[in-house]
């Protein structure tokens, strides 16, 4: 496995995208991945469920919401705690929110003006 990674890595593509890479790697393999990911010159599309590995091998990550992707500067304890104060201030704002029966957000009543008010009644 760390001989296929290797090669993958000092190929010329100009970037790559792998998922689990760390299944059948040992401890040794996996630290070497890291670092090696860490100092990459290139794109490199990680997924994986190895939080340890994104937390030390990459500084942006994309997150698909909802049909939303969102880019977070950082590693992935950083994204975790932006994505959480997103959240909660998302919550927060939807509080404030009124909504109708319906759950639907109410709009704003329209204010009436003297010259449309004329403009209808002579219509």
């Amino acid at each position: 496995m760390r001989v296929a990674l290797a090669a993958t890595l000092f190929s010329a593509r100009t970037s790559c995208c792998w998922t689990n890479q760390t299944n059948y790697l040992d401890l040794e393999g996996t630290l070497w991945l890291e670092d090696h990911l860490a100092n990459y010159p290139r794109t490199v599309i990680v997924i994986s469920h190895d939080r340890d590995l994104l937390d030390t091998s990459v500084d942006q990550i994309l997150h698909l919401d909802r049909g939303k992707l969102t880019l977070y500067k950082g590693s992935y304890s950083s994204f975790e705690e932006q994505r959480a104060t997103r959240e909660m201030l998302d919550a927060k704002h939807a509080k404030r929110r009124p909504t109708n029966a319906s759950g639907c957000r109410r709009r704003r009543p329209l204010k009436a003006k003297a010259s449309k008010a004329r403009q209808a009644q002579s219509a």
